[in-house]
């Protein structure tokens, strides 16, 4: 009897389970599907997509466009397996690396820190590095002429995206990144973002050894061509791409710093660069990297909802733990739907009010204020907030990105002021008094 009677209270418990969880689950989905919904007809209410083809920069003429000459076309789709032979394209890209040295005790001297200081690079530091990595075959007591005639025989790329700088004044990747098939924002591959930063680097030494040289022309295209990349990986509307953007620019700023300093540009010469910088907008790249991480981190949610295995990869490539797929197939089959509804509701919010509202402003202010929110929504228990669980994976580091944004806007609005204060002493032959007698000569506006 009173087995049965076991029997007969095992048996109501787990109906009662079974009522409560299906209950649970079709209050979850209801409510996530209208928690959604609102999110959605709040950012259309505020002017957002959350379809990523209506954010991707429009192509631009192949005429015009830096990044459409040989061997720059198609390299954000320049993906190498092992042991398959490597492309002409890929090998000269491959061959702007200094790394790895013969010395591993040789470490590349400082490059794109300091400038703000008035700090200039170290020639024979350099000098000595590029002969000791075997970037080049100059010896390490070689003069800037004989290095950069080194440089220009034996990496003739880098003195080709100078000439091509000079006539593309415009620059953006083809094609276009984006997520292939079967990937997410998470996941895609950006190969490009390496090459791209190492010709940054070495665009920037080029620069400094034609200056030294004597080379003022030189040393100009080199610095376009760093411009161009500054613009390109700018365009393409992702955080990382944003931060590799960053420190291209920074790169570029040395040579412009060490350009003004020496005085050896024309009026004509410095009119051509003051254009070419102004056409940066490191505020607005950020605000349109941070829309499209806002599309990314919702796309990641619906491919979830349709690939419950991908979770487990999806969770490393953003920087957590992997998961074995059955885990992960397993675990989303009993969660509701509706949970990840309320996740990419929570997500859209977060993204919106913490990241892509602070960004429309221009406003560092915002961003710290905003930061402030962003560290409270960490420090959330993720068991009494199930619903942030997606949003703190998918949210990115915040104050880091943004402080260097602002970071690096301000520095490049102070050289386009000094480029205009040279080119009113080339004219004048003498300082202005005050800023606001560059305007409307040689500036639109004072920068803010």
């Amino acid at each position: 009897m009173k087995r049965l009677f076991r029997l007969r209270t095992l048996a109501w418990l787990f109906a009662t389970l079974v009522t409560l969880y299906c209950l649970f689950v079709a209050i979850e989905n209801w409510t996530g599907a209208r928690a959604l919904a609102a999110a959605k007809e709040m950012l259309a209410k505020e002017g957002e997509t959350l379809d990523f083809q209506k954010l991707i920069h429009p192509p631009i003429p192949d005429a015009t466009n830096f990044c459409a000459i040989e061997p720059l076309a198609g390299i954000t789709r320049l993906y190498h397996a092992d042991g398959e032979p490597e492309s002409a394209k890929e090998t000269a890209l491959k061959s702007i690396n200094w790394y790895p040295t013969r010395d591993i005790k040789l470490r590349a001297p400082t490059l794109g820190k300091g400038y703000d200081l008035g700090k200039p690079i170290d020639l024979a530091e350099w000098t000595k590095f590029l002969s000791g990595s075997q970037f080049i075959t100059a010896s390490a007591k070689a003069t800037p002429a004989e290095v950069l005639a080194a440089l220009d025989q034996e990496k003739p790329l880098l003195r080709e995206l100078g000439t091509a700088a000079e006539t593309r004044r415009d620059a953006a990747f083809t094609p276009p990144i984006g997520p292939e098939p079967g990937e997410t924002f998470f996941t895609m591959r950006m190969p490009h973002l390496n090459f791209a930063q190492r010709l940054g680097q070495a665009l920037a030494v080029r620069a400094e050894f034609a200056l030294a040289a004597g080379n003022t022309p030189e040393a100009i295209r080199s610095i376009q061509a760093g411009l161009r990349l500054t613009r390109a990986t700018g365009r393409d509307a992702v955080l990382i791409s944003l931060l590799v953007s960053a420190t291209v620019h920074s790169m570029n700023e040395q040579s412009i710093w060490s350009l003004l300093s020496q005085r050896s540009a024309t009026d004509e010469q410095l009119t051509t660069l003051q254009v070419d910088l102004e056409q940066l907008d490191f505020l607005a790249a950020n605000l349109l990297a941070l829309r499209v991480e806002l599309t990314g981190g919702y796309d990641m949610i619906q491919h979830i909802k349709a690939h419950p295995d991908d979770f487990g990869q999806l969770l490393g490539a953003t920087g957590g733990v992997n998961l074995r797929p059955w885990i992960s197939k397993l675990g989303f089959s009993i969660i509701p739907s509706g949970w990840l509804d309320h996740s990419a509701a929570h997500l859209i919010q977060v993204e919106h009010d913490l990241l892509v509202r602070p960004a429309k402003t221009g406003s560092h202010e915002a961003f710290l204020a905003a930061a402030k929110d962003m560290d409270a929504l960490a420090q959330k228990n993720p068991l009494l907030h199930p619903h942030d669980i997606l949003a703190r994976i998918a949210v990115p580091a915040l104050s880091q990105v943004t402080h260097r944004v602002f970071y690096v806007e301000a520095i490049h609005r102070q050289s386009i002021i000094a480029v205009a204060l040279e080119r009113h002493r080339l004219r004048h032959q003498k300082y202005p008094a005050a800023l606001a007698e560059l305007v409307p000569a040689f500036l639109k506006a004072v920068p803010a």
